[in-house]
């Protein structure tokens, strides 16, 4: 298993823990109708003996579905969130991978 599979899989069993449920990459935590995503987003230019990714962080809230005139699925992407961010672009020198 490579590197990227391991580190998924350990935040997977810690993020479980606390109420988080797995899809794919990504990481959802539902209260009160709204949604925490945490999603693993791999780079394209990662290669076989080195993954470059990044994580994206969004949260979809059912109060403002309503004004979005967006049909939702059963769980939001990141696109479909009112609220997402790069954590690269939360930290304290400013950065992402390209």
């Amino acid at each position: 298993m490579d590197g990227y599979k391991i580190l998924i899989s350990e935040i997977s069993d810690l993020l479980k823990k606390i109420g988080f449920r797995k899809s794919g990459d990504a990481f959802y935590y539902s209260k009160e109708n709204n949604i925490g995503l945490i999603e693993f987003q791999k780079s394209r230019s990662s290669i076989a003996t080195s993954t470059s990714f990044t994580i994206n962080l969004g949260v979809y809230s059912s109060a403002l579905h309503i004004f979005d005139n967006r049909d939702l699925k059963s769980k939001p992407t990141m696109s479909d969130c009112h609220w997402r961010e790069r954590i690269g672009f939360l930290l304290p020198v400013l950065g992402d991978m390209q």
